[in-house]
């Protein structure tokens, strides 16, 4: 996942744009990969790292980074004021606004 702060608007799909790096995060957890379909160019991240924007210092996830063993305790020991984490769910409203999104509330007090 590329971070990147956008300083002006894409038009007419010109990507000519001015962006400021932030940082660069590889998910940590293998997640659905199967190494007998990928190659090189599907890896994974060592640890989670911070960066800091506007004097708040973040951290990134994604997917089943927060749901390994240990990921969590080492994302909480990077000391983030804000984590983001980005994930697929293709759970019905229903069922993610009466308990799933419960379980990611838990998940990020570890």
């Amino acid at each position: 996942m590329k971070i990147t702060l956008a300083s002006a608007p894409v038009k007419n799909n010109n990507l000519k744009r001015t962006e400021k790096f932030i940082d660069l995060f590889h998910r940590v957890s293998i997640g659905w990969k199967e190494y007998t379909k990928t190659d090189g160019h599907y890896c994974e991240g060592k640890h989670f790292n911070a960066f800091e924007y506007e004097e708040k210092r973040f951290a990134a996830a994604l997917c089943g980074d927060l749901w390994t063993y240990g990921r969590p305790q080492e994302m909480k020991a990077v000391g983030a004021d804000a984590v983001l984490w980005p994930v697929w769910c293709d759970y019905n409203a229903d069922k993610w606004n009466n308990t799933i999104k419960y379980e990611y509330a838990k998940q990020t007090e570890k």
